[in-house]
């Protein structure tokens, strides 16, 4: 049983019914229950329509659950605005135009991110921080040539990807959500940011949450494997019994 000192989040009876009486009814999430470790990353598989993005919706705030509670870190985020939620959980989605201002430069994207929590002003950058951004930069190790006053809608959607990345990890979130943010990207340029994203989740130590219809990336990145399946964790493999997993015979479970 897991004390609940190392618990990042822990979701009990988590229940999202759309149109409810109706003939559309449709429960997307059906008393969900799951504890995450600080620190662990966890990957998310399921059909569409199985409740994964339902499920990162109802974390995040976007949604207002029907039954059930979410407690982030100890305290209890159930009825907190989406606002106050995004001091704590950063989500990076499929779209690489999202979550970052693509007239702004990639000094000004990353100034927004380092600032989220630490000052109300925009810009406070010094010598400091723009090392601190060329440090993360660097670990990127993408040859993108990136200059710091390049405007981010000049960038291919890998590079911004990446810098999306870069962004959520340096505000140090509680909880990092990854929305299927390589399914858009080429398989060359989506294996080069997974390998990034293991980089920035194993240094930052951020618990985190992926969910991805590759079920080859599933089972290769992070420590658990989640399987989604008519709004309920239908299997949920971790350790040997992962380890041991046949990717054929994963995808008959859902596919």
């Amino acid at each position: 049983m897991n004390n609940s000192n190392d618990l990042m989040l822990r979701i009990r009876r988590m229940t999202k019914v759309f149109f409810p009486g109706t003939s559309n009814e449709k429960i997307a999430l059906n008393r969900v229950n799951l504890d995450l470790k600080k620190g662990e990353f966890v990957t998310i598989l399921g059909a569409n329509g199985s409740g994964k993005t339902t499920l990162f919706n109802a974390i995040c705030g976007t949604l207002e659950l029907d039954d059930g509670i979410v407690i982030l870190d100890g305290s209890d985020i159930t009825w907190e605005k989406e606002h106050k939620r995004a001091l704590h959980i950063s989500r990076i989605y499929q779209d690489p135009q999202m979550g970052t201002a693509p007239n702004l430069t990639i000094a000004e994207n990353l100034a927004l991110a380092y600032t989220r929590k630490a000052s109300p002003s925009l810009f406070p950058l010094n010598k400091k921080d723009y090392r601190f951004f060329h440090e993360q930069l660097e670990i990127l190790e993408m040859d993108l040539e990136l200059r710091m006053n390049t405007k981010i809608g000049l960038l291919s959607g890998g590079q911004r990807q990446a810098v999306s990345l870069v962004m959520e990890i340096i505000s140090q979130p509680k909880l990092l959500l990854l929305d299927e943010h390589t399914a858009a990207l080429d398989p060359q340029t989506s294996e080069k940011i997974l390998e990034v994203t293991n980089k920035f989740v194993r240094s930052a130590g951020v618990t985190t949450m992926m969910i991805t219809h590759n079920v080859q990336d599933a089972l290769t990145n992070g420590d658990r494997t989640i399987v989604f399946s008519g709004g309920i964790i239908a299997h949920d493999y971790r350790g040997a019994e992962r380890d041991a997993l046949d990717p054929n015979n994963l995808q008959k479970l859902y596919g």
